[in-house]
């Protein structure tokens, strides 16, 4: 696995690896709308995948981490919490609040405008050993971090998910209980917060991210909330 650090190093608009900055997307793409209320979403974070991350995703791949800045509440897509399979475009069949987007390699670009919500700060990644907790009745990540691959740290259930399209629903990243992405000064408290001048992200719920892994659409990733 490797450890996500936040820096203190300011992230401008050519980072590509960061907690709020500037979004990079396809040419003509813009940062995805609230389905309740169509506002323009918080970017919460994103980083390109590497090849050392040991995860099953290609490498040159970027990840995009969303939520509206008014609706702040638990992931939800009913087929993630049981074992029934992902229907088709599953991800229209959430709860329309956020949006988690994983591009392939590719040409993606920044308009260099930043997130008016995250202060933006340069993230770092690091190499750790992952401790395996077997005692639950399924293994888990022993490491409750803000991680990248490794196992996610279940504390309920683990559940086995297939995408519509037969690719395995492979775990890529993980956010811990109330994680705080600072926000910028003049930004709006965010509403149903833990904190006056951080943002959570889902409610500060524990949020696991898996998506396909034989990538079929940049939108076929599943965020599962626990805690």
């Amino acid at each position: 696995m490797h450890l996500i650090h936040v820096t203190d190093r300011s992230a401008g608009g050519d980072c590509r690896d960061s907690v709020g900055g500037s979004p990079f997307l396809p040419a003509g793409a813009t940062v995805p709308r609230c389905r309740l209320c169509e506002q323009p979403m918080v970017l919460f974070f994103q980083f390109d995948v590497r090849e050392d991350f040991g995860v099953p995703f290609q490498a040159g791949s970027h990840f995009l981490a969303f939520m509206c800045p008014k609706h702040n509440d638990a992931a939800w897509l009913e087929e993630a919490y049981n074992d029934s399979p992902l229907p088709a475009e599953f991800w229209n069949g959430d709860s329309g609040h956020y949006a988690f987007l994983l591009y392939p390699p590719g040409v993606l670009q920044s308009d260099g405008q930043l997130d008016p919500y995250i202060a933006p700060y340069e993230l770092e990644f690091s190499a750790a050993t992952e401790a395996i907790e077997q005692d639950i009745g399924f293994a888990r990540g022993a490491t409750d971090a803000f991680k990248i691959g490794g196992l996610p740290g279940w504390l309920n259930y683990a559940p086995d998910k297939r995408c519509a399209c037969g690719g395995q629903m492979a775990f890529l990243c993980q956010v811990p209980e109330n994680f705080g992405f600072c926000k910028l000064p003049e930004a709006a408290e965010q509403p149903d917060g833990f904190s006056s001048d951080e943002y959570g992200l889902l409610l500060g719920n524990m949020v696991f991210v898996l998506g396909c892994d034989r990538q079929c659409d940049p939108r076929a990733m599943i965020a599962i909330c626990d805690n």
